[in-house]
């Protein structure tokens, strides 16, 4: 993963709350102090290996984006099955983070074109295990080859906004998107096709 700009300002407000980033601090890059700082403000268990932060005790969330509207904990996998919580919530991998940030990127924008109300994130990451349980569950309703494995993709709400309402800003916003409206919200992803380009998906 190369240099990238929005990580950039998440690892300061890492820095600015207190984790430990290292010799190399806010430099855009995503290494294994980021990671670790990362999986500590989410709450989850720093993967073997990882370099431990600083402090130890609970944390402010740690957001995604600079306007500061939508957390890492927002992010990641659930994990849980039938009722019962199966393992930690998992974070995307290192690879997948480009298209959490990008997609966290244009929910900002969403908000700020909805007039600066709450999107209600019902979920983002997905890992294969948790979607292929989803699946199982509801072959019909969620894709195995679903979008939200990438990071690329959300299901989101807005109080007092009906999800067809949601959709139709959304279109006007991003006319190329995938995009399916749900009776309790709407699914949104910015997902490529085969040539790199952003794919228009209705369904």
């Amino acid at each position: 993963m190369g240099f990238n700009s929005k990580l950039q300002k998440t690892q300061q407000d890492l820095i600015d709350l207190g984790y430990d980033l290292g010799p190399y601090g806010a430099d855009g890059f995503y290494g294994e102090y980021t990671d670790a700082a990362m999986r500590d403000a989410a709450g989850l268990d720093r993967v073997p290996g990882a370099v431990p932060t600083a402090l130890d005790s609970p944390r402010d969330p740690i957001y995604v984006t600079p306007q500061k509207h939508f957390t890492w904990k927002e992010v990641k996998s659930n994990t849980e099955q039938d009722g019962r919580v199966i393992r930690d919530a998992i974070m995307p991998p290192e690879e997948l983070i480009p298209n959490v940030l990008e997609i966290a990127g244009a929910l900002e924008e969403l908000r700020s074109f909805i007039g600066d109300v709450p999107i209600k994130v019902l979920s983002w990451y997905r890992d294969p295990e948790y979607n292929d349980y989803l699946h199982k569950k509801d072959p019909d309703g969620v894709s195995k080859n679903s979008k939200h494995k990438q990071g690329i993709a959300v299901d989101i709400a807005v109080d007092g906004m009906a999800p067809q309402q949601l959709y139709d800003n959304i279109e006007l916003l991003f006319p190329r998107c995938g995009l399916h409206a749900y009776s309790w919200g709407v699914h949104f992803d910015l997902a490529k096709d085969q040539n790199g380009q952003i794919r228009l998906a209705r369904w």
